[in-house]
């Protein structure tokens, strides 16, 4: 993999400060996007086949799904960056987890292996394994299990939302510091910028209706299957 360095790409750039207590994004959307235009033609393909499977925009509680999973297939198949990879591969798993998690809640069980698409990524057989288990065996690698089931069964929508924005922000400063300068740096620029904008323009009392809505259509899948 060639390896490319983007010094007047990343001095264009200003500091970012953490989601959590920003007031304002340091650059808009328009000014972001001309800046990542000096991206070398491939790597700016890699950027934005990835960015819609992570869709910041989205409830963090939001189902993984058919139509999701068959979009992490075809897009993953184009991501040729590792580190990329990576990174997409674990949001999804982490998104697969949530999915799990509210499933159980509203007391359904244990996925079989020939049922619809509901989570995507190496973890789902084992999840599906360890159904009974409160976090699925899975405290070890991913200690923050625990808290979002916490919050899911609390009804803290906006919690569970600041915690799984939170693992990404921190995994992404982290590739910046590992790749400065890199592709990779930039990539986290621009998702950490997405969970920024996200985080400014979120709206607590529709996360606590969404959250509630999810909730509904579940006992209303439930009923239909009864019927």
């Amino acid at each position: 993999m060639k390896v490319r360095k983007y010094y007047t790409l990343w001095a264009s750039l200003p500091p970012l400060p953490d989601f959590s207590t920003a007031d304002r994004l340091p650059i808009n959307r328009q000014r972001l996007d001309a800046r990542l235009n000096m991206l070398d033609k491939d790597d700016h393909e890699q950027l934005y086949v990835a960015a819609p499977l992570l869709a910041w925009d989205r409830e963090a509680v939001a189902r993984v799904d058919d139509q999701v999973a068959r979009q992490y297939e075809i897009a993953r198949r184009k991501l040729s960056n590792p580190i990329l990879q990576h990174f997409v591969d674990g949001q999804l798993e982490n998104r697969t987890i949530l999915a799990a998690l509210r499933r159980r809640r509203l007391g359904q069980h244990s996925p079989h292996q020939r049922s619809s698409r509901w989570g995507v990524g190496e973890r789902v057989r084992w999840i599906a394994q360890h159904w009974e288990d409160p976090n699925f065996k899975l405290d070890a690698p991913l200690p923050w299990i625990k808290a979002a089931r916490d919050q899911l069964d609390s009804g803290d929508a906006v919690g569970l939302q600041r915690l799984m924005l939170g693992l990404a922000w921190r995994e992404l400063s982290q590739i910046t510091e590992t790749h400065p300068f890199r592709f990779e740096a930039i990539f986290a620029y621009a998702f950490k910028w997405g969970i920024l904008n996200r985080w400014l323009t979120y709206d607590a009392q529709a996360a606590v209706e969404r959250f509630h809505e999810l909730v509904t259509e579940g006992i209303g899948e439930q009923e239909r299957r009864i019927a």
